[in-house]
């Protein structure tokens, strides 16, 4: 089953003692796969910075995919209380990383979308900041 939706998405990322905050809506195809997965899919833009990426969320009950494919690509798998260790691809080359989500909350049905995740992003063995999501 597919569905056009308007997906809004609060994101806060706090280095130290700074903390920029972008809060955004865009449209997105929301997918229930026949292997039961729930996918919801958009257009990233030059507002994220990331214009000719598409992102893809996979939804699952205590674990969160997020993929980029495109201009930038990276695979993140935010699972509670697991480190994931990969690779953001740019065009201006790619750089090791690792996230250790502190929270991943998901609550998702047909007509209702709400993903809460809290993250720690290490970028070459250095604190890239937190990362506070809502979708």
């Amino acid at each position: 089953m597919d569905k056009n939706i308007i997906l809004n998405i609060n994101m806060s990322h706090i280095n130290g003692d700074k903390t920029d905050v972008m809060e955004f809506a865009t449209e997105a195809k929301y997918t229930k796969e026949d292997d039961g997965l729930t996918r919801v899919s958009y257009a990233e833009s030059m507002l994220t910075g990331l214009d000719g990426t598409t992102t893809t969320i996979t939804l699952e009950q205590n674990r969160v995919i997020l993929q980029r494919d495109g201009t930038y690509n990276m695979v993140l798998i935010l699972e509670e209380g697991k480190q994931y260790f990969g690779a953001y691809c740019t065009p201006f080359g790619n750089v090791h990383l690792a996230v250790s989500p502190r929270k991943v909350d998901v609550n998702y049905s047909e007509d209702n979308l709400d993903l809460r995740i809290n993250y720690e992003m290490i970028v070459s063995d250095a604190s890239a900041g937190v990362f506070d999501m809502h979708i």
